[in-house]
C-alpha cells in the first residue's frame, strides 16, 4: 500500500485525512492488481475486496474515502483495465479480453466495496462470471439476495444474465447502474414468456383457464355460468347451481359480492375486487376496508378449498 507519506505504512492503518495513493490486491494469475483511491470529502470508504484469488494485503481505517477503483497491471506500466465508480458503473480501458476477464472473475470472490455492498452492477457481472464457470449456486444466490426474487425466477434471471445487457462493458466501454434495470427488463420479459397462457395478464387483466379452481370445487367456468354481477349478489340474488349455492352460502353477502367481482376477467387483485364492491355504496359496505376485505374474502376461500379436499380425499378413502 503506498500513501501520502514516504514510508509504507505496514500495518495498513492510514490516519484520517491522509490521501491513499494505491491499494494493492493480490492475484494467482496475472501477479499484482492494484487500486489506485484518492481522499475525498463524501463517498465510499476505501475498497476492501476479500475472497478466495483476490487477497487485500492490508486494511485501511474508517473515515478515509474513495472516488473509483481502478484495476490496473503494475507489471505493464500501470496501464489500467477496469474502473468502477462509487455509483456502480464500470468501464474497462483495454481490449484484451483474457485480461479483462481476469478481473471480472477476481470479482466473483469479493464481498465489499469500500466497506460496504458491492454496486447491483458489479454482483450482476459476479453471477454472469459465474454462471460462465458453472457455478450454478452462486448465480441462484443472486437472484434471491439481490433481486429478492422466488426461486421460480432463477431461469429467467440466469437466461437474461448471459444476454446482452453487459454488451457495452465487454466490448471496451462502460456499464453504468441503468444496466441492471435493462437486466431486469429482460428477466421480466423471460418471466413471462416462459409462464403457462393462462398465468398470463393482457392489459393489467388475468387469464383463467375454465377448470381453475376457487375453492370448493369452484371453477372459472361455473363463476362464468352463473351470470350474476357483484350488486346482484350483493342484494340477496343467489345462483341456482347448489354446489356454488353451497360455497356461497358460507360466505356474508359483501364477501360473496367480492367474490364474485373478482372472478372479473378485467379484476387483477382482491383489492381491486373489494374497491368494486365499495364503489356500490351501499350501507353493507360503507365501513370496510378494500385491502383488508380482499384479503379476507382470499383466506376465506383458500380455507373453504383446503376443507373441500380434505372431505374429497376422505369420501375417496370411504369408497376404496
Amino acid at each position: 500500500m503506498r500513501t501520502d507519506s514516504k514510508p509504507p505504512q505496514g500495518s495498513g492503518l492510514v490516519a484520517p485525512g491522509q490521501v491513499v495513493r494505491q491499494v494493492n490486491f493480490l492475484s494467482e494469475k496475472l501477479g499484482q492488481f492494484s487500486a489506485r483511491v484518492s481522499s475525498s470529502p463524501s463517498g465510499p470508504q476505501l475498497p476492501e475486496l476479500s475472497g478466495e484469488g483476490t487477497v487485500l494485503n492490508a486494511k485501511l481505517s474508517p473515515g478515509i474515502t474513495v472516488e473509483s477503483v481502478i484495476f490496473q497491471e503494475p507489471i505493464l506500466d500501470n496501464r489500467p483495465i477496469l474502473t468502477i465508480t462509487a455509483d456502480g458503473t464500470l468501464t474497462s480501458h483495454v481490449a484484451d479480453l483474457e485480461q479483462r476477464a481476469e478481473v471480472l472473475n477476481a470479482l466473483t470472490s469479493a464481498r465489499t466495496l469500500g466497506g460496504r455492498a458491492l454496486p447491483g452492477t458489479v454482483k450482476a457481472l459476479a453471477a454472469r462470471q459465474a454462471l460462465q464457470a458453472g457455478a450454478i449456486d452462486q448465480a441462484n444466490t443472486f437472484v434471491s439476495d439481490e433481486l429478492g426474487l422466488w426461486s421460480g425466477w432463477r431461469e429467467p434471471v440466469t437466461t437474461a444474465l448471459m444476454g446482452p445487457w453487459a454488451a457495452p462493458l465487454l466490448s471496451g466501454g462502460s456499464l453504468s447502474s441503468s444496466a441492471l434495470e435493462y437486466l431486469q427488463a429482460e428477466a421480466k420479459e423471460i418471466h413471462r414468456q416462459l409462464a403457462p397462457i393462462w398465468q398470463r395478464k393482457i392489459n393489467r387483466a388475468r387469464l383463467w383457464s375454465l377448470d381453475h379452481v376457487f375453492g370448493d370445487g369452484l371453477t372459472t367456468y361455473d363463476v362464468v355460468a352463473i351470470g350474476l354481477d357483484p350488486y346482484e349478489v350483493l342484494t340477496g340474488s343467489l345462483p341456482d347451481n347448489p354446489r356454488i349455492l353451497a360455497v356461497l352460502a358460507q360466505l356474508t353477502p359483501v364477501e360473496r359480492a367480492v367474490a364474485m367481482a373478482w372472478a372479473n376477467a378485467r379484476v387483477t387483485n382482491w383489492t381491486e375486487a373489494a374497491t368494486i364492491v365499495a364503489d356500490l355504496d351501499t350501507p353493507l359496505v360503507a365501513d370496510h376496508d378494500p385491502t383488508a376485505l380482499g384479503e379476507r374474502v382470499r383466506r376465506k376461500l383458500k380455507r373453504l378449498g383446503a376443507l373441500h379436499a380434505t372431505r374429497s380425499a376422505a369420501r375417496k378413502r370411504g369408497q376404496a
